[in-house]
C-alpha cells in the first residue's frame, strides 16, 4: 500500500520511532520505505535503494526539490553504495546527497527539521 500526505499547517514532519520495518512519524506508524520533507512524506515501494519506486521518487522530488539545501538518504541497516540510477534521479533535480545507515538519516533529519533547515531524506527501513 502506498500513500502520499502532506502537511498544510506550521507542523513538521518529525521521526519520532524507527524499527521494526519502518517508522513513526508524528503519531503514525508507516510501514517500509520513506521519502519526506518538512510537509511532505510518501510511502515508497521497494525493500532496497535498488528496487524503490522511481516514479514515486521523482514525483516526491520534482514537487520538492527547489526547496531542499540538504538530502539524505538512509541506506537501512549499514551504509551501501547508492544506485547509480538513485544518483542519477538525485541529479535530474540538481541534488547533492549524505548517505548514512538508516538509524544516523533519522537522527540528522530530525536535528536539521529543528534547526530550521530545508531537509529532505528517502530513508530505509531498519528491523
Amino acid at each position: 500500500m502506498q500513500f502520499r500526505e502532506e502537511l498544510t499547517d506550521k507542523t513538521k514532519y518529525t521521526i519520532t520511532a524507527y524499527g521494526d520495518g519502518g517508522f513513526r512519524i508524528q503519531d503514525r506508524r508507516v510501514e517500509g520505505a520513506i521519502a519526506l520533507s518538512a510537509h511532505e512524506l510518501i510511502q515508497v515501494d521497494g525493500d532496497s535503494l535498488e528496487s524503490l519506486d522511481q516514479k514515486a521518487l521523482s514525483e516526491f522530488l520534482a514537487k520538492i526539490a527547489d526547496n531542499i539545501d540538504v538530502f539524505l538518504i538512509g541506506c537501512g541497516a549499514q551504509i551501501t553504495v547508492v544506485p547509480v540510477v538513485l544518483q542519477n534521479l538525485l541529479m535530474k533535480y540538481k541534488l547533492s546527497f549524505d548517505q548514512m545507515d538508516s538509524g544516523a538519516a533519522c537522527r540528522t533529519y530530525n536535528v536539521l527539521q529543528q534547526e530550521e533547515r530545508r531537509v529532505a531524506a528517502i530513508i530505509l527501513p531498519v528491523n
